[in-house]
């Protein structure tokens, strides 16, 4: 299923325009890479550091890296089979080479998705609720830009199954641990990273003893925030103030407008049912009628298997935070972790039926 999603992206890599955020993402990446190739450890001399981060600080690197290693691996490829790319920005992006690095992951999360419910609910499930993520048209459609939104939903769905998992581990403490890492992952690629621990806190002391949940919690945490520390030097001086400056990016931030019906509005007036709207819209409805049953076998059983309970309280509490007054813009962009969610769901409905 991961391959089916890779060579369908790939074949239709060039077919978006270039959109505004790919090269304030991809340009970046390009320069950790070359910067790094060219200084080695003095990559992380704080002078170094501060020239690297200091115009793109407002989110962490690891998604950018992922864009610039492949703007500058498949920079030759494309040069010597495709002539120099149209969507080259001035300086040099590459941007349609980046792009391979969004389609990669979206391969990732297509076999992430296939193999978790499958594993859950048989290979009939496992199967449809991968192919249900390659035909959700705008999740698809996302798969194709140099940008950061496919790798906050492979990170983010990653870390969500991986803690999932790990409080029903034999030795929880140690699971949860290891879990940790991933939740460093998705905190070093966007501030979604932050939406994760209500959800784990939830999970994680509905299914073990209070003192053995706090234990697990606390491992869980540590090994997150060190992996997001380590992974981004910028923090390594001045920490204190940078943080700052990094969460204050969620409030402090330019007014971002958007279409809806015809009318323009700010970010934070969006109407409420905006978020909503787009979740039923842009799924196909065969598969929201399948996501409806996977949600009622999930109620009906689960006593023996609370996890659709887990998955679709998830989706909701997106949804709801996005129905607030926080800023909301793109169509289903910031909330698109929802999805691999709901593949999941559509997954176990179809095995029931």
């Amino acid at each position: 299923m991961g391959l089916l999603a890779l060579s369908a992206v790939a074949l239709t890599l060039d077919d978006p325009g270039i959109t505004m955020d790919e090269p304030l993402d991809v340009q970046p990446g390009r320069v950790y890479v070359e910067t790094l190739a060219n200084r080695g450890l003095g990559f992380f001399e704080r002078e170094t550091v501060a020239r690297v981060f200091r115009n793109n600080a407002e989110h962490p690197p690891l998604g950018r890296w992922l864009l610039g290693l492949a703007s500058k691996g498949f920079q030759p490829i494309e040069m010597a089979l495709m002539g120099r790319d149209p969507l080259n920005a001035p300086g040099g992006t590459y941007i349609r080479s980046g792009r391979m690095a969004p389609a990669l992951a979206f391969a990732l999360l297509v076999g992430l998705v296939t193999s978790s419910a499958g594993r859950r609910y048989g290979r009939s499930g496992g199967i449809v609720a991968g192919f249900s993520l390659i035909i959700m048209p705008r999740v698809f459609a996302h798969a194709h830009l140099g940008a950061l939104d496919t790798f906050v939903a492979l990170f983010w769905t990653l870390a969500f199954l991986k803690a999932a998992d790990a409080a029903d581990r034999p030795r929880p403490i140690r699971s949860m641990a290891i879990a940790g890492i991933f939740w460093g992952l998705i905190l070093l690629t966007k501030i979604h990273g932050w939406l994760l621990p209500p959800v784990v806190l939830v999970w994680t002391c509905s299914r073990l003893p209070w003192r053995l949940a706090a234990m697990a919690l606390v491992a869980w945490t540590v090994t997150g925030l060190a992996v997001f520390f380590v992974g981004w030097p910028w923090l390594w001086y001045e920490t204190v103030p940078r943080l700052v400056a990094y969460f204050s990016t969620g409030v402090g931030r330019a007014v971002t407008y958007t279409q809806y019906f015809g009318m323009t509005y700010a970010d934070r007036e969006t109407p409420w049912h905006y978020p909503w709207v787009y979740f039923l819209a842009t799924v196909p409805l065969g598969l929201h009628v399948l996501g409806g049953l996977g949600i009622y076998f999930g109620w009906k059983g689960s006593r023996s298997d609370p996890f659709p309970l887990l998955a679709a309280g998830t989706i909701a509490g997106f949804l709801l935070l996005f129905s607030t007054k926080a800023p909301v813009y793109d169509g289903e962009r910031l909330f698109l972790p929802v999805f691999p969610l709901w593949a999941i769901l559509i997954g176990r409905g179809f095995a029931a039926l």
